[in-house]
């Protein structure tokens, strides 16, 4: 079983629980059950792409693109927040905020969501919606359709990246290796105690804040 979420276009947000072998039309009938709204009148569609009723989720390749953020833990509040950067004694904090729907986010989410396991020894993974939680936006400056920071025992952890802005990543890193060299490379330094650490690779070529 998997999860699956739908926004209309006022920023209104649902979940469902569905079947990879379910159909869409099936998934509508899901959706209209929690909004009211008839399944006949809903549309799914990813930007341009209308998915058609008879069609499978998994047929739509929905199972990976679609759903990766819901894999990952989504801290919903401004208390959850606080408590998962402030009780996290031994592993760093990895925030990704944005939003689950963005091309960029879905990038970023696609690469977190396949290495999670492999750091799991020293990093914990989190996202978090910013319409949702607005609270931090103005206090990091969070103003990119995808960020991620770094935090550890409660101190957030910069990172030279070569583009200028140390504080956060502001684009999606495609590369699941790279993703996994930075989070070490920031686990070992916030370890020795420091607040910046250099990224093993120069991004200064590519990006530019």
């Amino acid at each position: 079983m998997i999860e699956v979420t739908c926004n209309d276009r006022l920023g209104k947000k649902v979940r469902v629980k569905c079947n990879e072998d379910d159909t869409i039309g099936d998934l509508k009938k899901l959706v209209a059950a929690q909004t009211g709204t008839h399944h006949s009148k809903i549309v799914l569609k990813k930007w341009y792409k209308i998915y058609k009723d008879h069609i499978t989720l998994e047929d739509y390749e929905l199972i990976l693109s679609d759903v990766m953020s819901y894999m990952l833990q989504h801290l919903n509040n401004c208390w959850q927040v606080d408590q998962a950067i402030v009780n996290e004694e031994e592993r760093v904090v990895l925030v990704r905020w944005g939003h689950d729907w963005d091309p960029t986010c879905m990038k970023m989410d696609e690469v977190l969501y396949k290495i999670a396991e492999k750091v799991k020894n020293f990093a914990v993974l989190y996202v978090v919606d910013i319409t949702e939680v607005p609270e931090f936006n103005k206090m990091y400056e969070l103003y990119d359709p995808c960020t991620v920071m770094f935090f550890f025992r409660n101190k957030h952890i910069m990172i030279d990246l070569g583009t200028g802005n140390n504080n956060k990543i502001n684009w999606a890193l495609e590369d699941e290796q790279e993703m996994i060299d930075i989070i070490e490379t920031v686990y070992r330094g916030s370890r020795k105690g420091r607040g910046l650490v250099v990224s093993p690779k120069d991004y200064s070529t590519k990006y530019r804040y």
